[in-house]
């Protein structure tokens, strides 16, 4: 499963979630940016290749995306 998260204010791709077995991956542009399993609980910005800050939840109580 793929989930991709778009960047609210230039509205491109800003990372997209990829699950694989008991991991998933973070993947910005093509590469992967961190691998955790999912039982993991993420909580950060990142930057879209426009350079805006995207919040980056994801496990625990975030839930998927």
């Amino acid at each position: 499963m793929s989930i991709i998260k778009y960047c609210p204010k230039c509205h491109r791709e800003a990372y997209r979630l990829e699950e694989s077995g008991d991991n998933i991956k973070v993947i910005q542009e093509g590469k992967t940016f961190i691998s955790v399993s999912k039982n993991s609980s993420v909580s950060m910005d990142v930057s879209c290749p426009s350079g805006h800050t995207v919040r980056l939840e994801f496990g625990g109580k975030h839930g998927t995306g």
